[in-house]
């Protein structure tokens, strides 16, 4: 058959969308009929006699609008929602234990076989500020019964702001469901922790998209609420339970999975969710170091019991906050951290990576050294537990992976957390492990699979020479020097090849070649370094960067460079110049910024390294003044946060770890190794 009107197909699907309009319409007009009396006295509540005036129809939304002779609206939809039903009952159980200015209001709705009738809720504007904050605070108590009932398919369309009530509509399918049976026994820190972040209130839809864009305030009435409803739960826990074992009486995995949260859920969770709002809403702040560096060039002591204790206090608090895992009989440990969203200003949430920047490696250095300085071994034990997540990563690699060699975000980072773990346990499985990475960074650099970097081969040589002069692998100490060699080379091949510009690069290189000539002994690397420095002497601009390390500054690498190069007393007239120029250019532009190590801490310790090492007495006393200043403004009062609301960034280079392993290094620095050079 030839169709000669190209609308001839339109017309027939419109004929019939119009005849299935029609025949719903009539059937709801027959189903009203037969709840007429139900509907009047549950949802319309007169006494009047009513017709239906107007129906009309939204297909996508499966359900309709009818309007009575007295312009009272009702909504019907095309389904009864079991999820409505449960999440309504869940809501009077709460209203029953509450005052009713902390009740959630709960739409009327009344069921019959295949379809459900509810009053229509309609958006509806607070009327002063009073209303506006009672509406998040309500939000939050509603965010806690979603996140029990694990509402991870809850869209902000199925939540109507009506005045000061946050009220559910429309609601269908909104609990996420799986037959994975749940095993927290069997699972590695790391997969807890993703699931933890999945069914966390940072991936659950509470509010409208009318009531999104929010300050402080309403934040903190967000979370008010939401910590008033967890608070009421904890305190009738078995009495929930008892109401969620009727509720998922036909769904027993999902039961278990809802039972299962309800158990877990203490003081620490609910600190967790609450630090998750905040990162969903505000994102990560950086405090700011209202610190200059000290002028005070007098001797004057650090109070070591009052660092050690506060170090202390906050071990413990990581210990209640990390998330444990039990797989193949090994006993994993991780937390959760936030990292940047790309280039915009969002935070995502995920278990810590392996790395020593911002990752377990960096947790685990802690504790390594927390647990020697205090000699208490459960530290250490921790650290054993948070440096699974790099064993079993090691342990999974293959030369075709991407494999960053890097020491802060990179694989020889995790080779130096592993390290200085084993010199402290002398664990047979992590010098294993040890030996395996050394292999597969050999094979990825000969190989040039990946883009090595200069400055990555560099970390590789600073690394692999700590572990030399050591003697903690002599059994592979050939393997090491040949590595060594090769990266060495490699360098110097690069620089030849290569139009390097920035002059932080020739630093990095120069702190590489400097650790070789301290094993070596090979007096024709000084001639390599004097080339090196009529090189980077030579550029025209010095050009400041940032490269893949954040805070590893160009003042930074190139005091630690200079330093170095005394300190293996290397002849060059313009050294101390160079040194004490970017001294005064770190003490006048380097603090007043972030506390962390790619800030002040960083900045702080760079220095120390220039005074101890070249003995300089005046510049000690004004960083141990500039410490305790800083120990005082910020150091303390950022670890007390965190140990008291679980909000700071747990990273060793930028967040609150790195701060807590100043106050063990401080003190002991001939045992906790310096992290700027990778002592």
């Amino acid at each position: 058959m030839e169709l000669k009107n190209g609308n001839f197909i339109e017309e027939i699907i419109d004929k019939n969308n119009f005849r299935k309009q029609l025949a719903f319409i009539l059937k709801i007009k027959s189903i009203v009929k037969d709840n007429y009396l139900v509907i009047k006295n549950k949802l319309l509540t007169t006494d009047e006699k009513l017709k239906v005036k107007e129906i009309k129809y939204y297909m996508k939304e499966e359900r309709a609008i009818i309007t009575f002779t007295n312009n009272k609206k009702i909504a019907v939809q095309t389904y009864v929602s079991e999820d409505e039903k449960i999440i309504n009952r869940f809501i009077w159980w709460i209203n029953e234990k509450v005052d009713e200015k902390h009740a959630l209001y709960v739409k009327k709705a009344v069921y019959s076989k295949d379809y459900s009738f509810c009053e229509l809720v309609e958006s509806m504007d607070c009327k002063n500020e009073n209303e506006l904050f009672d509406y998040y605070f309500k939000s939050g108590e509603l965010l806690l019964v979603l996140y029990i009932l694990k509402c991870k398919e809850i869209r902000s369309s199925n939540i109507v702001d009506v005045r000061n009530y946050p009220i559910l509509d429309r609601i269908k399918k909104v609990f996420y469901f799986n037959n994975e049976v749940p095993n927290f026994n069997f699972s590695s820190a790391n997969q807890i922790a993703e699931r933890v972040i999945k069914f966390s209130v940072y991936n659950i839809e509470f509010l409208p998209k009318s009531k999104s864009n929010i300050d402080r305030e309403c934040i903190y009435q967000i979370k008010h609420g939401f910590e008033y409803m967890y608070s009421l739960v904890m305190n009738n826990k078995m009495e929930l339970i008892n109401l969620i074992k009727k509720l998922f009486n036909k769904n027993i995995l999902q039961l278990s999975n809802i039972i299962t949260s309800i158990y877990g859920m203490n003081n620490e969770d609910l600190r967790r969710q609450l630090y998750f709002i905040d990162i969903r809403f505000i994102g990560k702040t950086i405090p700011k170091t209202y610190v200059k560096f000290s002028s005070d060039k007098n001797e004057n002591s650090i109070n070591e019991s009052e660092l050690l204790s506060l170090a202390n206090d906050f071990g413990e608090h990581m210990i209640q906050k990390g998330i444990i895992g039990v797989k193949d009989f090994t006993t994993s440990r991780t937390w959760i951290n936030t990292v940047k969203k790309d280039k915009s200003e969002k935070y995502l949430l995920r278990p810590l990576r392996n790395n020593l920047m911002n990752g377990s490696g960096g947790v685990a250095l802690f504790f390594t050294y927390l647990g020697v300085v205090t000699k208490k071994d459960y530290f250490i034990s921790i650290a054993i537990e948070a440096i699974q997540g790099i064993l079993e990563h090691i342990n999974k690699l293959c030369i075709n992976d991407k494999i960053n060699i890097d020491a802060f975000e990179g694989i020889s980072g995790e080779i130096y957390a592993m390290y200085k773990l084993y010199e402290v346990t002398h664990d047979e499985h992590i010098r294993n492990v040890i030996e395996k990475g050394i292999e597969i960074l050999s094979d990825v650099i000969q190989k040039n699979n990946n883009k090595n970097t200069i400055t990555g081969m560099c970390d590789v040589i600073n690394v692999l020479a700590l572990i030399y002069k050591s003697k903690g692998l002599s059994r592979i100490n050939g393997d090491i020097l040949n590595l060594i060699k090769i990266c060495y080379e490699k360098v110097i091949n690069d620089i030849k090849n290569e139009n390097i510009k920035f002059s932080i690069i020739y630093d990095s290189i120069i702190i590489s070649i400097v650790k070789i000539y301290e094993i070596s002994k090979d007096d024709s690397l000084l001639n390599v370094i004097q080339g090196i420095l009529s090189t980077q002497r030579s550029l025209k601009k010095q050009i400041y960067i940032y490269d893949n390390l954040k805070w590893r500054k160009r003042e930074f690498n190139k005091i630690i460079s200079r330093v170095m190069l005394r300190k293996i007393g290397f002849k060059d007239k313009y050294i101390k110049r160079e040194i004490d120029s970017t001294i005064d250019y770190i003490i006048n532009n380097n603090f007043r910024n972030s506390p962390y190590y790619y800030g002040s801490l960083g900045s702080l310790e760079a220095l120390k390294y220039a005074a101890y090492t070249l003995n300089d007495e005046k510049l000690k006393n004004r960083c141990v003044n500039t410490f305790n200043e800083m120990f005082r403004v910020t150091i303390e009062p950022i670890i007390r946060k965190e140990i008291n609301f679980g909000n700071e960034n747990i990273s060793l280079i930028d967040g609150v770890v790195g701060l807590a392993y100043s106050l063990i290094r401080i003190e002991h620095e001939e045992i906790v190794p310096e992290i700027l050079t990778l002592e």
